[in-house]
């Protein structure tokens, strides 16, 4: 499943509304695919909804993605919403981020520091 619609924001509530139907595989996927959307109000929505209802592994992909796009001013916006959803919603992010250890890809532990340095906690690398 892909989410298609031209318009940005039919895409953004498509995934807003895919949420609720995690932890299906398809889903999974397709959130995932979300993350690289042309249009960083998709993106974020992708990252909320994986970090939301996704488990471990949705954080894990965002993290990943944070990693990967270290370099890319929109992954910043990314990690902001991920700095809300730890502040303003109470999500325990940044501790859930720690539990992984070092058993994250490169990518996902450059990910957790870059997200580390924004909530000023203490994850390992």
């Amino acid at each position: 499943m892909r989410i298609r619609a031209r318009q940005w924001d039919v895409r953004c509530a498509a995934t807003r509304a895919l949420g609720g139907w995690l932890p299906d595989r398809e889903v999974f996927s397709s959130l995932v695919g979300a993350l690289n959307d042309g249009d960083i109000a998709v993106q974020i929505a992708a990252a909320e909804q994986l970090v939301r209802f996704g488990g471990k592994e949705g954080l894990e992909a965002v993290l990943t993605e944070l990693g990967r796009r270290v370099d890319d001013p929109d992954a910043d916006y990314i990690a902001y919403r991920l700095r809300e959803l730890e502040l303003f919603d109470q999500l325990p992010i940044l501790e859930s981020a720690q539990e992984f250890g070092s058993e994250l890809s490169e990518d996902g532990r450059v990910g957790r520091m870059q997200l580390k340095e924004l909530l000023g906690g203490s994850a390992s690398t």
